[in-house]
C-alpha cells in the first residue's frame, strides 16, 4: 500500500533517458535511480527511436507495472537531441534531467541536483567529468582527446565557459527550456551547448553550477558515437553562426560536391590515360561514380539522422542520380543565361551556375531522396 501511495504521487523530477538498442541497460538503471531517489517523487521518461533489439518492450513490460516509468516509442524518427527535447517536452514536471541509459552516469548525483534547484539558486546544474575531484573514468585516449579538442572548439566560437560542455548529465528547470526551446537547434547528441548557446542568442542569462563526477565504463551494449558526432558539432557551431538563415547541412552538401569535383578528375584522367576508353564513355563513368561517392558520404555524414539503408539506399541513389542530371540542366541554362544575355564574365556565370545547381542538389536531394522534414537542417 506505501509503495502505490508512493508512485501514484505527482512527480517533480522527470529524468530523460533516450534509449537505442538497450535493453540489458533498461532494468538496471531504473534500479538505480530508484535507489538514489528514495525521497523524492520522480518519474522516467524512456524515449526509444524504434530498437530492434527489444528496448521498447522491455520498458513497456516494466510501465505495465509501475506508474512512473513512461515510454515514448518514435518510428522513423532518430536522432539524441531531438528526442531528447520530444521528452522533455512530454514532461509535465517542474524539473528535468538528462542521463543516458549505458550506466556511466553516476546517479547518485541527483539528489544533490535536485536540492540544489529546489533552493532557487540555479537554473541549470550540470554534471561535470573536467572540474579538479572528477574523471573521465577508463575512456579511452581517444575519445578523452577528442572530448577535449570538441571543449576548445566551442570555447573558441561559442564563447562558452563551461569546464564540460559536451556533458550529456544535467538537470534543468522545465521552465528555461520552455523559454529557449524553439530556439535550439536540436539536431546531434550535444543539447547542454545546444541550450546555453540558444539562451546566449535571445540574451538570457542562465545561473548554473557545476558539479563533478567519475564516469563509469558502459557494462552492456555497444557506443553510439562515431565520427559522424564532431560533424553535429560542426553543423551547430554553423547553424548559430549564421542564425539558421542557411540550412547548416548545405555547407556539407558543399563540402562533399568540392571533393566530388577532385575525384571526378581524378577517375578522368585514370579512365583516360590507363585504360583504352573514348573521353565520352570515360566521363559518364567517372561522372557516375563520382555521383555514387557523393551519395554514399551525404548519406554517411550529411543526412546522418536521416540515413538510408537497404532497399531504401538503393532507391535513394537513383534519386540523389535524378535531381543531379537535373541540376547539372539548371547548371547550365543559368550560366549560359548569365554569359550570352547579361555578359557576365565567364568564370562568374560559371560558378553562379554551380551555386544555383548546389541549392537545387541540396533543396531536391534533402526533400526527395532523405526526406528531411527539418528546415534547420
Amino acid at each position: 500500500m506505501e509503495y502505490m501511495e508512493k508512485i501514484n504521487q505527482i512527480a517533480e523530477l522527470s529524468i530523460i533517458i533516450p534509449t537505442y538498442n538497450e535493453t540489458a541497460n533498461i532494468i538496471p538503471i531504473v534500479e538505480a535511480i530508484n535507489n538514489a531517489l528514495p525521497q523524492a517523487c520522480w518519474q522516467i521518461i524512456f524515449v526509444d527511436d524504434d530498437s530492434p533489439d527489444g528496448t521498447a518492450e522491455t520498458i513497456g513490460r516494466l510501465a505495465k507495472r509501475d506508474s512512473r516509468i513512461r515510454l515514448i516509442h518514435r518510428i522513423g524518427r532518430k536522432g539524441l537531441s531531438s528526442a531528447v527535447i520530444e521528452g522533455m517536452m512530454a514532461s509535465t514536471t517542474e524539473y528535468v534531467a538528462l542521463m543516458d541509459a549505458d550506466l556511466q552516469h553516476d546517479e547518485t548525483l541527483l539528489p544533490t541536483m535536485l536540492d540544489t534547484l529546489r533552493s532557487n539558486n540555479s537554473d541549470l546544474i550540470i554534471a561535470s567529468r573536467y572540474m579538479e575531484t572528477a574523471s573521465t573514468g577508463e575512456l579511452p585516449i581517444y575519445r578523452r582527446s577528442l572530448s577535449v579538442a570538441a571543449i576548445r572548439l566551442t570555447e573558441l566560437f561559442l564563447k562558452t565557459q563551461l569546464s564540460d560542455p559536451m556533458s550529456g548529465f544535467f538537470m534543468i528547470r522545465k521552465s528555461l527550456l520552455e523559454r529557449v526551446v524553439r530556439q535550439l537547434y536540436g539536431r546531434g547528441f550535444k543539447l547542454l551547448l545546444d541550450i546555453f548557446s540558444a539562451c546566449s542568442a535571445k540574451g538570457i542569462s542562465v545561473r548554473y553550477l557545476e558539479l563533478p563526477y567519475t564516469m563509469r565504463s558502459r557494462k552492456f551494449g555497444d557506443s553510439k558515437l562515431d565520427i559522424g558526432i564532431g560533424f553535429d558539432l560542426l553543423f551547430l557551431i554553423c547553424y548559430r553562426y549564421f542564425l539558421g538563415v542557411i540550412p547548416v547541412h548545405f555547407f556539407a552538401f558543399s563540402l562533399v560536391g568540392l571533393l566530388g569535383v577532385g575525384v571526378n578528375m581524378a577517375l578522368l584522367w585514370f579512365f583516360l590515360k590507363v585504360t583504352t576508353l573514348e573521353y565520352t564513355f570515360a566521363y559518364v563513368a567517372a561522372l557516375y561514380i563520382t555521383m555514387t561517392n557523393n551519395f554514399l558520404l551525404n548519406n554517411q555524414f550529411t543526412f546522418r539522422t536521416q540515413r538510408l539503408l537497404g532497399r531504401r539506399l538503393i532507391k535513394g541513389l537513383f534519386g540523389f542520380f535524378a535531381a543531379c542530371s537535373v541540376g547539372a540542366i539548371v547548371s547550365v541554362g543559368v550560366s549560359s543565361l548569365l554569359f550570352e544575355k547579361f555578359n557576365l564574365p565567364w568564370w562568374l556565370a560559371g560558378l553562379s551556375g554551380m551555386l544555383v545547381s548546389a541549392f537545387w542538389n541540396f533543396a531536391s536531394s534533402s526533400t526527395f531522396v532523405w526526406n528531411s522534414p527539418d528546415k534547420k537542417g
